[in-house]
This record gives structure tokens, sequence and C-alpha cells, in this order.
């Protein structure tokens, strides 16, 4: 995070379709930011209303990206304790 800068992929994109959900439209399809309209399920507009609520509306890219790195690091522990419980890693 400190040494790549932060390139604008969707996150935008993401941000407009959370708030046209959060604007109380549950239509799929009148849902949709910059990119087009919303492909994604349910648990996306759950989740990222989260995100964007823990963002200041999406504004604090920053703390976005050490959420991400925080859950990232949360699964690939996960991961590596499944691995060392069963003695075992896969080819």
């Amino acid at each position: 995070i400190a040494k790549v800068n932060y390139t604008e992929i969707d996150w935008v994109a993401y941000m407009e379709e959370v708030e046209g959900f959060l604007s109380g439209e549950r239509n799929y399809t009148k849902i949709e930011g910059c990119t087009g309209p919303l492909v994604y399920p349910a648990g996306f507009l759950y989740v990222f209303s989260v995100l964007r609520y823990l963002t200041s509306n999406g504004k604090k890219i920053l703390r976005a990206q050490s959420i991400f790195a925080l859950l990232y690091a949360v699964n690939l522990s996960c991961v590596l304790y499944l691995y060392k419980v069963e003695n075992s890693v896969p080819l």
C-alpha cells in the first residue's frame, strides 16, 4: 500500500452503485455506476455499504486499502492454518 500508487479501477463505480442502493433503489436494472449496470449479487451491496460507511462515503481510499489488506491477511492466515491442521500442502 505504501509503495504502490493507488490506481482507480472500479472503486468509484462500486460507490456509485452502493449509493443507488442506499438511496432506496431495489431494481437491479436501475442500479448502475460509471462503468455500467450492477452485475454483482446483493451480498456485494451489503459488504460495500459497510465499506462506504467505514471510508467516509468512499473518500478515504487508504483506509479502504488497509481494510482489504487486513481481510487478505486474515484469509491467508485461515488457509495456512488449515494446511497445518491437515498436514497437507496442495500440489
